[in-house]
C-alpha cells in the first residue's frame, strides 16, 4: 500500500470506515498505527502514560523500540493523535480503576487480564484488523480500479507513514529519525520518489530558468553549445553541475540539446527511484576510490 499514487487514496477510504469497528483497543491500535508508523508490537506495548509533553507542550508519543533494544523513544505526534490516546485512557482507567495508571497497559486484552496489566497481541490486533478490512466495502483508486485489499495489512501503516512524510519532502535523515532507523538504506526501502516530487524538482529548477532577457534557458537553445552557454549561465554552475543537469534534461525530458553535453558515465540522470540512487552513490565511490588510487 506504500506506491505514492494509492497511499492518500486508500488511506482516506479506510479511515472513512473506522466507525465499524466495535472494539476501543482494535479501533485505537489501528488509529495509532496509521497516524505514527509504529510496529505493531511496539503499538500493542504502549503503556498507559505513553502521552508525554515536550518543552513547548506539544505532544510526544513515548514506545520501546524493542527490535533495536531502545527504550523510551520519543515521537512528536499531531495533537489529534493524542486526543486518540486521551481517549483511551479514559475508558481504560475506568475499566480498571483499582490498578495504578503507572502498571496499566493503553491496550489491555480482554482475556485473563483482570487488573488490565497484560495488553493484547500484535497478533490479535492483526488478526481484528484482517476481519476489519474484509468487511469493507470495495476499495478502489482513483480511476476506479478495485485495489486489492489483501495488500491492506497492519505493518503496511508503517511504509505509508514513511510514503506521506517523503512526499512532503522531510528529508531522509528527518525520516530515518521518524522511523527510528540508524541505516539510511533501511529508511529508503520504506518509500518511493513519485512522479510529483521529480516534478516538482524540476519545477524548482525551472523557476531559475529565465535569464534577464525572458528567455527559457533549455527550451530555446538552438543547440548543445548554446544550451551549455545558457547552462552556464546559471549561478554556481561548473562544468560537472553543467553535464549533471544536461543528463537529466536528455534521460528524463527528452531535451535533445542535451544528449552531446551529458557524460556517458552514469550520473544523476539515471536516478528514478531509491534502488537506482543505491546504484548510483555505489558507483560514485568505486569511481571515486579509483581516482584517488591512480
Amino acid at each position: 500500500m506504500n506506491s505514492p499514487q494509492h497511499n492518500a487514496e486508500i488511506l482516506d477510504q479506510l479511515c472513512a470506515q473506522l466507525d465499524r469497528i466495535a472494539s476501543p483497543e482494535t479501533r485505537t491500535g489501528i488509529e495509532l498505527a496509521i497516524d505514527t508508523g509504529r510496529r505493531p508490537e511496539e503499538i500493542c506495548d504502549l503503556a498507559f502514560d505513553c502521552l508525554a509533553r515536550d518543552g513547548d507542550g506539544l505532544a510526544v508519543l513515548v514506545f520501546d523500540n524493542h527490535k533495536a533494544n531502545r527504550l523510551g523513544r520519543r515521537l512528536p505526534i499531531a495533537e489529534t493523535t493524542a486526543q486518540v490516546i486521551v481517549s483511551q485512557q479514559s475508558r481504560v482507567a475506568a475499566r480498571f480503576p483499582a490498578t495504578p495508571t503507572g502498571e496499566l497497559k493503553l491496550l489491555p486484552t480482554d482475556r485473563r487480564n483482570p487488573d488490565g496489566r497484560h495488553s493484547i497481541t500484535a497478533f490479535s490486533l492483526s488478526f481484528a484488523h484482517r476481519e476489519w478490512v474484509n468487511r469493507l466495502p470495495e476499495l478502489t483508486t482513483a480511476d476506479g480500479t478495485p485495489f486489492d485489499r489483501r495488500r491492506v495489512v497492519l505493518y503496511a501503516y508503517r511504509h505509508s507513514y514513511a510514503q506521506r512524510h517523503a512526499d512532503a519532502g522531510v528529508p531522509i535523515d528527518v525520516l530515518a529519525e521518524l522511523l527510528d532507523h540508524r541505516n539510511l538504506n533501511v529508511t529508503r526501502g520504506y518509500y518511493r520518489v513519485g512522479e510529483d516530487r521529480r516534478r516538482e524538482a524540476v519545477d524548482k529548477v525551472t523557476a531559475l530558468s529565465f535569464d534577464r532577457h525572458g528567455n527559457r534557458i533549455w527550451r530555446d537553445a538552438a543547440d548543445s553549445k548554446d544550451l551549455r552557454k545558457r547552462i552556464a549561465a546559471l549561478p554556481g554552475f561548473g562544468e560537472m553541475k553543467i553535464k549533471s543537469l544536461s543528463a537529466v534534461l536528455a534521460k528524463q525530458f527528452g531535451v535533445q540539446a542535451a544528449e552531446e553535453i551529458a557524460p556517458n558515465h552514469p550520473t544523476l540522470g539515471d536516478v528514478t527511484s531509491p534502488e537506482d540512487l543505491d546504484r548510483y552513490q555505489t558507483w560514485k565511490r568505486a569511481y571515486k576510490k579509483a581516482a584517488r588510487g591512480a
